[in-house]
């Protein structure tokens, strides 16, 4: 199912209605609580601070993300879905969960 929610775009200081698919975002929620991901140690591609891997993950989420919006902002409003405080380990859970969920091209369209 596809819910829309509002993210913070900090550089703008606005809020942007975004599209999320809410069943891998319960799935992104179960997996962080009950998986130990150490926080990622090395950033790469990219914003910085957010894993090129990352990315993948939010994209299995997220159904668009528009071009420069701030990746930081969108683990930001990851994290506070899923009660996480620490950024660095919501980045590394995101890397395995997009590997662990096929069927999402590059741009986030589902190909299942």
């Amino acid at each position: 199912m596809l819910i829309d929610v509002k993210v913070k775009h900090t550089g703008l200081n606005t809020n942007y209605q975004m599209t999320i698919r809410s069943e891998r975002m319960d799935a992104f929620e179960t997996f962080i609580k009950y998986r130990h991901c150490l926080p990622y140690q090395e950033s790469w591609g990219g914003e910085e601070g957010v894993s090129g891997g990352a990315v993948i993950g939010l994209n299995a989420i997220f159904t668009h993300i528009p071009n420069k919006f701030p990746l930081q902002d969108l683990i930001r409003w990851v994290a506070k879905q899923v009660e996480v405080e620490d950024l660095s380990s919501v980045d590394s859970a995101l890397v395995i969960f997009g590997q662990r969920y096929p069927g999402i091209t590059g741009s986030g369209e589902d190909v299942t």
